[in-house]
Formats: structure tokens, sequence, C-alpha cells
């Protein structure tokens, strides 16, 4: 299957899928992942969730906004 990516799709001959990505914001309890929707900015989903952009990434997958979270949440710890 040939698959391209074009302006935040990945495009095949059969169907378009939107590329999403992650940022990292913070709730009233504590840090979280947020998915950004088709042309969001992080700022943009930070106040669609009520919460404070923390680190605007973009992650193209959740697993490495976890991972980014994880470090973010280890340095509080550290300090």
């Amino acid at each position: 299957m040939d698959c391209l990516f074009r302006n935040g799709w990945l495009s095949n001959p059969r169907r378009n899928i939107p590329m999403v990505d992650f940022a990292i914001i913070e709730l009233e309890d504590g840090l979280t992942v947020v998915e950004l929707r088709a042309a969001e900015s992080p700022e943009e989903a930070a106040a669609r969730e009520r919460g404070v952009l923390v680190d605007p990434g973009p992650y193209p997958t959740y697993e490495d906004a976890c991972d980014a979270l994880a470090e973010l949440e280890g340095d509080d710890e550290e300090a």
C-alpha cells in the first residue's frame, strides 16, 4: 500500500487518515496528555481542556507524549 503524508493527512488510495499529535497540559489534578484536533494548536487544546500548556510537543504518538510526561514528572521529583 502506498501512503503519502500531505497537509496533516496520511493518504492512501482507499481513505484519508488524519495524523494526530499530542501535547502535555496541566489540569487541577496534575499533568496529562491531550490529543490535538485537526488544525488545533497546543495552546487551543489546553484552553479547550481548561488547563495550562506545559509542553507543546507536538508528539507524533501517544507513547512519545507519555514518555515525555514521565520525564517531566521525574524532573519534578528530583527537584
